[in-house]
């Protein structure tokens, strides 16, 4: 097996602006979440809109197939998936946190201890 098998760093490229913009989105979630007027509930469709505005900018459309047709339109969902994905990964920290014992006691979503009940 020779290099130009293994070609990992061709995909860790291409992998690189969906991380890179999840992580961006759950900053701009813990900003939000700090401003008294935006209610929690309007967070993950912040995140969802602003993931479909800002990944047409940074996606590669070259590696996209001829026969899609219309590869902005494409990167838009994927960039709302992409918000949802950020949301999703902010909820598995809090409940790793929990879990931990380092909830912040957010009665709304705490997870209910068995033990107890």
């Amino acid at each position: 097996m020779n290099l130009d098998q293994l070609n990992i760093f061709a995909d860790v490229t291409k992998l690189a602006p969906p991380i890179a913009l999840a992580l961006c989105l759950n900053v701009l979630g813990f900003a939000v979440k700090k401003l008294p007027r935006i209610p929690n509930d309007l967070i993950p469709i912040i995140l969802a809109l602003a993931g479909g505005v800002a990944f047409p900018f940074i996606a590669e459309t070259g590696d996209i197939s001829p026969a899609v047709a219309n590869p902005v339109a494409m990167n838009v969902v994927y960039g709302i998936c992409i918000g949802g994905l950020s949301v999703s990964m902010n909820q598995v920290w809090k409940v790793f946190q929990r879990l931990q014992g380092k909830g912040n006691g957010d009665t709304k979503t705490s997870i209910p201890n068995s033990a107890s009940e």
